[in-house]
């Protein structure tokens, strides 16, 4: 008889030990705020002023190298935009500061001496308006080949 009975009352305790995981829970969730909290978001200034175009295979820039951002309005945005009256070039750098093709070919020299020894390399990301002429996007090209930088990305939206 007290066998039974000793036997139960362990079964009873056996069938009711399990893991509880709610401080499991609470520990992953404090990580991720953490992490949330302390890292830093990497963002791009995006010059309201230029429509980027939409490209079927868009994509992301590399990572790992030193990118130097180059903004080409077209003629209709630079006549609509109060903003951008009275500027005689339609390029402007990452911060909305008109710049001219000479300007260019200096900031691609500047940020090329900035990377020389870590074995990095420096690329131009051109976001021009989707109205904007082929003929801007060559002066861009051609001011930074000037500068000594060949590699070039284009922006594009992808649908």
């Amino acid at each position: 008889m007290a066998s039974k009975k000793l036997n139960s009352a362990n079964t009873a305790q056996i069938e009711d030990m399990g893991i509880d995981m709610s401080p499991m829970i609470d520990m992953v969730f404090l990580l991720l705020i953490f992490f949330m909290v302390a890292s830093t978001m990497i963002v791009d200034r995006k010059d309201p002023f230029v429509e980027i175009p939409v490209t079927p295979d868009g994509k992301d820039p590399q990572l790992g190298v030193k990118k130097v951002t180059i903004n080409v309005y077209s003629k209709e945005a630079l006549d609509k935009v109060p903003e951008l009256a009275g500027r005689t070039s339609q390029f402007a750098d990452v911060n909305g500061n008109e710049i001219t093709t000479a300007d260019i070919s200096r900031i691609m020299r500047e940020a090329k001496e900035q990377v020389a020894g870590q074995n990095r390399t420096v690329v131009l990301y051109v976001r021009g308006d989707k109205d904007a002429l082929v003929l801007q996007m060559k002066q861009v090209l051609q001011a930074a080949g000037a500068g000594g930088v060949q590699d070039v990305i284009f922006s594009g939206y992808s649908r």
